[in-house]
């Protein structure tokens, strides 16, 4: 949400989306398609048992635990405003995101970004950066942010 206190932007290394790809990590990682899970879920969220226990589960980055059907549905139903490259061109303020050259963790974030033309939007890869930005890509980091919230 716009508020007149926020002047500037600052994102690092931020989440990207996309449906295919959801579908494709919960398959590799838990050997089973996302997709009947999800209809099952959506079902129970739909009957009012929203509160309904899924166990045992995959969840996120969890083998074999428990989720409500509704954290499970609002987690993997598809949702385009997870994915911030889609998000900052509809925010209106001045925004920088920053990448690191290494980073594993969000893929696809630098071809994502390197696509958004948009003049209130600046984008910086930091070479040699993973997803963590230690040591000296911090310092990197930090300087950049400086500018760019000093600057008029």
């Amino acid at each position: 949400r716009d508020d007149a206190a926020i002047k500037k932007v600052v994102l690092i290394a931020p989440q990207v989306w996309s449906e295919e790809k959801n579908s494709k990590g919960y398959q590799k990682s838990y050997n089973k398609p996302l997709a009947p899970l999800l209809t099952g879920a959506q079902r129970l969220v739909d009957a009012g048992k929203g509160d309904t226990q899924l166990t045992p589960v995959d969840f996120i980055y969890c083998p074999d635990t428990s989720a409500s059907t509704e954290a499970f549905v609002a987690y993997y139903t598809p949702d385009p405003r997870m994915d911030t490259p889609t998000l900052v061109t509809q925010i209106a303020k001045p925004v920088l995101v920053f990448a690191g050259s290494e980073d594993q963790v969000v893929a696809g974030l630098i071809e994502k970004m390197e696509s958004i033309e948009k003049p209130n939007v600046s984008f910086e890869v930091i070479d040699g950066a993973d997803h963590f930005f230690l040591d000296l890509y911090a310092e990197e980091l930090a300087d950049m942010t400086v500018e760019f919230v000093e600057a008029e």
